[in-house]
């Protein structure tokens, strides 16, 4: 990544670590155009003829003198049928290859959340790919674009996407503040917007907006009631980004915990792109937990100095999925064991989909692991095959957008559906751990909150 603060030397390291594993994650342009392969063109040989072949035709006995039997027998057969109308009329009838549908993508390639844009590129273009870049009969073309993790930037690109590139759908954004920043441009030119991954409440506002994932809001939640009921917590210290994932995540957990009957001791919020949490960690009192809302970039370094500045060892660490992501957690390493999340998507899951999913993946690059980043990707890629073939060629506007509001798709996670009021995807919340598994970490499962 660029231009990101120094984290000391052990932090160095672990950025050096993020550059590697984005590099090796998948190639992307930060402005790319992706369509369905062509036919390759005819070899040489056989665009000008086989040389041999050739010259052997002309080396053959002249041909025989007609047999005028034969040509009399001719005359006698009868007349060629008559042309099939009705054949005609079919052929004439077939429709002409549908114009392709432009689907804008803004994801973030640079900035503290830079390490997600190749993966999550890779795995949507796995999805469509699969379904040979058309849904049904309508090629589907994608445009990626950089956000650099920077809301202005999603909207200078999505301006960019629907006016240069005529992106009839677009779907925008890893960084919650790229998503709320792009919404209202699209609501006004009546693009659907779909979210690939969780993000705060609120995309309803937008009537064109869909988040193929539950809200942050709805995991965080749950996972502060079931801290404090299940696991018995009575105080936390409650810590996150100071940005709209980070704040929604925080009030969420706050609600939970607090309804179920805990006390918050106090609630910490740092700047976005913090690498150096020091100054916080001094001051953070005694609990019996703290709730941790990071992700990119500042989650590992999180996570390490958590361990560094000895919190670990005074208090269990709980957070949402992306704290733990499978994209961090050989990053994170030994700092990340015992660390406990509630998310609505982990790659242990077991159903067909995940499979799927997973073997994608792996088949195309065996060293990325699989995450709700990729497995959101993916999903919207099934998301938009549906929407696109079930609205129909030219479908535009509204015709797309309630063709989006009505899909049903197998996802990575299970069975999902859009909820009418929201535009969100709800379900289960996985609650799991990570553990040494060999010489690589791994999710345990723990619970289902259904």
């Amino acid at each position: 990544m660029r231009n990101q603060p120094s984290l000391g030397r052990r932090a160095s390291a672990l950025s050096v670590a993020i550059v590697v594993l984005a590099l090796t994650a998948a190639s992307c342009g930060s402005s790319t155009k992706e369509t369905a392969g062509t036919a390759e063109a005819p070899t040489a040989t056989a665009a000008a003829g086989d040389i041999s072949t050739q010259e052997a035709t002309t080396d053959t006995e002249p041909a025989a003198e007609p047999d005028v039997s034969t040509q009399e027998a001719t005359t006698d057969t009868e007349p060629a049928a008559e042309p099939d109308v009705s054949t005609q009329e079919a052929a004439a009838d077939t429709e002409p290859a549908a114009e392709p549908v432009v689907v804008g993508v803004i994801s973030s390639y640079t900035g503290p959340f830079g390490i997600y844009g190749a993966p999550m590129e890779l795995a949507m273009n796995l999805r469509l790919n699969a379904a040979g870049a058309a849904a049904g009969n309508i090629p589907v073309e994608t445009v990626f674009e950089d956000d650099g993790t920077d809301p202005a930037t999603a909207v200078q690109k999505a301006t960019k996407l629907i006016e240069e590139d005529g992106a009839s759908i677009v779907v925008c954004c890893v960084n919650a503040g790229s998503t709320f920043a792009v919404a209202p441009i699209l609501a006004e030119m009546g693009i659907p917007q779909i979210v690939p991954i969780a993000n705060p409440l609120g995309l309803h506002e937008n009537p064109n907006g869909f988040v193929a994932a539950p809200s942050v809001n709805w995991d965080a939640e749950r996972l502060g009631t079931y801290a404090a009921e299940t696991l018995g917590y009575s105080t936390a210290v409650v810590m996150g980004m100071d940005m709209a994932y980070g704040q929604a995540l925080a009030n969420s957990f706050t609600a939970g915990f607090t309804g179920a009957g805990g006390e918050i001791v106090d609630q910490i919020l740092t700047p976005f792109g913090t690498q150096d949490f020091g100054s916080f960690f001094v001051g953070v009192p005694d609990a019996d937990m703290v709730f941790g809302g990071y992700a990119g970039a500042d989650a590992i370094a999180f996570i390490n100095q958590y361990e560094q500045f000895g919190l670990k060892d005074r208090a269990p660490l709980l957070g949402h999925g992306p704290l733990i992501t499978e994209l961090l957690l050989q990053i994170e390493g030994p700092a990340a064991i015992g660390t406990t999340v509630g998310f609505y998507y982990t790659s242990s899951l077991d159903n067909p989909e995940n499979q799927a999913f997973k073997d994608a993946l792996a088949a195309a690059n065996p060293e990325l692991p699989p995450s709700h980043f990729t497995a959101g990707s993916w999903a919207t890629g099934s998301i938009l095959l549906q929407a696109i073939e079930n609205a129909g060629a030219g479908a535009d506007g509204p015709a797309l957008r309630d063709a989006i509001a009505a899909v049903e798709v197998d996802t990575p996670w299970g069975p999902a559906h859009f909820d009418a009021d929201s535009g969100y995807i709800f379900g289960p919340t996985y609650v799991y751990t990570a553990v040494q598994d060999g010489d690589a970490l791994r999710h345990e499962p723990l619970a289902i909150i259904n």
